[in-house]
């Protein structure tokens, strides 16, 4: 599967259509998604190595979710 990735690497959207359209747009990236993750939230893209990175590899998606889950009640919050 097509992933396109905006210019802070979060994903854009996927198919061979959508990476059809911005394929000449310098401000997105256009790449192949990983293989053996399901889950599209956990696909970024670093720009600087040109690379799809994998949020928490090594762990099954419901591992992963678990994880990002602690992760994010472990961040301070804003109020």
């Amino acid at each position: 599967m097509k992933l396109v990735f905006n210019s802070t690497g979060k994903l854009n959207g996927t198919g061979a259509d959508v990476a059809s359209a911005y394929e000449d747009d310098v401000n997105f990236a256009v790449a192949d998604s990983v293989s053996g993750v399901s889950e599209l939230w956990r696909y970024s893209y670093d720009w600087e190595t040109s690379e799809v990175v994998v949020a928490y590899p090594g762990m099954t998606d419901p591992e992963a979710m678990v994880q990002l889950e602690a992760d994010a009640a472990a961040e301070p919050s804003d109020g």
